[in-house]
This record gives C-alpha cells, sequence and structure tokens, in this order.
C-alpha cells in the first residue's frame, strides 16, 4: 500500500502526504482495505487515509474479479511489452520539443526564408479553402454502404444507439432506444466521469448494458460509431491499457446478455445519438427525453 503509488490521480510526493501521518509505514496489501464485496471498506480507509482522499478512492474503477492480473507496460498504448516500445521510451528523453535556437538554425541550413507576402499568401489560400468547405453543400443523405449497415442492425427486437461527448476533461452519453422496426422507445443522457475519448465511448456502453439489464431487454443490438472498442469486444481485448478497467466491464455485463451484439456503425447512422450527447454536454441537462423534446434537435 505504501510503496506504490496505486491512486491514479495523485503523484509520487501527494500520494506520500496522503496516508495517516499517525499510521506507521508496513507492509499492508491494498486488498486489505476492501470488504467481502470487494467494495471499500470506509472504516478502513478512514484510518488510513487523509478524509479527501479516503473520501475518493470510490472513483478508482474496479476490474470484474473473474479477470486475472496483468501487467501493463504503461508507454505501450495497447499495455503489452515489446522491443520496439522499449527503445521508445528509452530514447523518449531525446524526442523533447527542440530548442528555439536550433529551429531557427534548421531554417537556415534547409535554406528557409519565410517573408510576410509568403506567409500572408499561405493564410489567404486557407481561409479561401475553409470558407469554400463551408459555404459547400453537404450531402446529408445516407450512402449505400450506410443503408446496408443500417439493415443489417435491424434484426433484434431493441436497437440502441450510443454515443459520447468529451472534450476538456468533460464528457457525456447520449442513448437512443428504438426498436427493430424504427420506432422511438426512450432517450437518455448521462454525464460520464472519463477524459479520454475511448474511454467515453467505453463507459457510454456500459451504462446502455447496464440499463438493457434493468429492463430485461437481451435481444439487443447496440450500435456504435467507435471502431476501436467494437474491435476490442469482437476480439475481447483492449486497444488501450487505460480504459482497462471500463473494458473488463463492458465483456462482464455483455456476457449476461448472451443475444445482444454490439455493431459499428457509421457516424453518419448515429448522428441523433451524438447530436444528444451534445447537447446534453453543452447544457448540462441530463436524464430522459421524450420525442417532442428531441424533435428540434433530430428528427425521429
Amino acid at each position: 500500500m505504501w510503496h506504490a503509488p496505486w491512486i491514479p490521480w495523485l503523484d509520487w510526493d501527494h500520494f506520500r502526504v496522503a496516508f495517516n501521518p499517525m499510521i506507521v509505514s508496513n507492509s499492508t496489501l491494498v486488498s486489505s482495505l476492501l470488504n467481502e464485496d470487494r467494495e471499500w471498506d470506509f472504516q478502513q480507509t478512514a484510518t488510513w487515509m487523509v478524509p479527501s482522499v479516503a473520501s475518493s478512492l470510490n472513483l478508482i474503477p474496479m476490474i470484474p474479479n473473474n479477470n486475472d492480473d496483468k501487467l501493463i507496460w504503461k508507454d505501450a498504448t495497447s499495455g503489452e511489452f515489446s522491443p520496439r516500445v522499449a527503445y521508445k521510451s528509452i530514447i523518449k528523453g531525446r524526442r523533447a520539443e527542440k530548442d528555439p535556437i536550433w529551429v531557427r538554425n534548421q531554417a537556415y541550413h534547409d535554406h528557409v526564408q519565410p517573408s510576410f507576402f509568403i506567409t500572408f499568401n499561405q493564410i489567404k489560400s486557407l481561409v479561401a479553402e475553409l470558407n469554400s468547405a463551408l459555404t459547400t453543400p453537404q450531402d446529408t443523405s445516407l450512402g449505400q454502404s450506410t443503408l446496408n449497415v443500417m439493415q443489417g442492425l435491424l434484426q433484434e427486437d431493441f436497437v440502441v444507439f450510443v454515443d459520447a461527448a468529451c472534450k476538456d476533461l468533460r464528457s457525456a452519453a447520449g442513448i437512443i432506444v428504438t426498436k427493430s422496426d424504427s420506432e422511438f422507445v426512450e432517450a437518455f443522457s448521462v454525464q460520464l466521469q472519463a477524459t479520454l475519448p475511448l474511454e467515453a465511448e467505453a463507459w457510454a456502453l456500459l451504462h446502455t448494458v447496464h440499463w438493457c439489464l434493468i429492463q430485461g431487454w437481451h435481444n439487443v443490438t447496440f450500435a456504435v460509431d467507435c471502431q476501436p472498442l467494437v474491435q476490442g469486444i469482437k476480439s475481447r481485448k483492449t486497444l488501450d491499457w487505460r480504459v482497462a478497467g471500463v473494458f473488463a466491464r463492458i465483456l462482464d455485463s455483455l456476457d449476461r446478455i448472451p443475444s445482444a451484439t454490439v455493431s459499428w456503425i457509421p457516424r453518419s447512422g448515429n448522428e441523433k445519438a451524438h447530436k444528444l450527447a451534445k447537447r446534453s454536454f453543452n447544457s448540462y441537462r441530463f436524464g430522459f427525453f421524450n420525442a417532442e423534446e428531441l424533435a428540434p434537435l433530430v428528427a425521429i
């Protein structure tokens, strides 16, 4: 407990002062702070930790207990060690931002002599391209490939569209439930504690799966526009070790709905859930929405 910084949001210095100064350091394990249900024992945590930290331990995601322990190489996105990522770890200090003097010298050696007129013309060109992109009418109709994907989803009793919005260390999920004949069932949004886009997408899906379990829905297709998440679920292997905890919980929950499927859908086919997540993120309004409330935002 004392010799490894196991609280994610604390660096080493803050970690050391998180303990009750009246407690003597020893070889106690973190597992001793958990009760028989693998939940934090608040009496124990209040004894060992300062109050501000003890009350926040529930923010640490718990991996289901049927998962094997795994050693993570933190410098690899996948968490897996290889000579290549080890070499990159060794030299990453040399790959820091270049010194301004070196940048200036490099421009000299590369015979780069930017002038005011060259820079001004480049800016004009970029502005013209941006203006063209903004004024060109966009084709909002679904392409044939998207239609084929949509038709493939409409095989189960329920189709649940899921998406997340993530920005500035905040995130929100938009979930829209329909029947296989596209009949609207319900829609809701939730606020998430996620700081990475992939993490937000994973938590959004986990919330959705849990909701379907509560409702007793089994023949469900979860439509997600995050390909890495869908690929990871199909291979039962997370693509980023930083979301390993929530990913393991997704697999554990999906195993309780054997007839459910998770399918990738293009963003154009998931626009409703995307706009709902974005709207809730911007307005700080979360909860259930009926079809009339969603009508100004999306056509259902």
